[in-house]
């Protein structure tokens, strides 16, 4: 469960959204990550399972490799 954190300021003394993510650990961040994930699928089956692995191999012809 992620703990909600919100504090009121004022516009002018907002910090970087960078700086709140440094501070917090791999796990609560891909926690959150994981929370809006499914706030944004909640309504598609095709996403109930976790996240989707999606990966495509293109054969490309050796002439056409930029250099």
């Amino acid at each position: 469960m992620i703990a909600k954190d919100f504090r009121k300021m004022h516009l002018t003394d907002k910090q970087s959204d960078f700086a709140y993510w440094q501070t917090k650990t791999p796990q609560e961040r891909l926690a959150a990550l994981e929370a809006i994930r499914e706030e944004y699928h909640k309504d598609d089956p095709a996403y109930t399972n976790g996240m989707v692995k999606v990966f495509r191999i293109i054969n490309r012809d050796k002439k056409q490799t930029p250099e």
